[in-house]
């Protein structure tokens, strides 16, 4: 299986929705859900894995884009910002 990668930088704002749980209910996969409805699937390396900690959180993220299998689009995070207010969490769409 062959992935491409077009390695883009964007940025990008969006809210952190949990998109896969251990069998103990913890999250251990993150998508950003963007205000134009874009998904983009957190590579859980380096700084993406902090992401975890902060579900249905507002957050504005730099990273890079990925072309995955299936046009699935990953990000690898090298950098994110939380909303100043607990008050922007929003909830998530339930996709699966």
């Amino acid at each position: 299986m062959s992935h491409g990668h077009c390695h883009r930088n964007i940025t990008i704002q969006g809210i952190v929705c949990p998109t896969g749980w251990s069998d103990g209910g913890q999250i251990e996969r993150v998508s950003i859900m963007t205000w134009d409805e874009d998904e983009y699937e957190v590579m859980l390396e380096g700084v993406g894995r902090d992401l975890i900690e902060h579900p249905h959180r507002a957050v504005t993220v730099r990273g890079q884009v990925m072309a995955e299998f299936r046009k699935r689009k990953m990000i690898r995070i090298k950098s994110f910002s939380l909303s100043a207010s607990r008050d922007s969490e929003m909830p998530c769409l339930d996709l699966s």
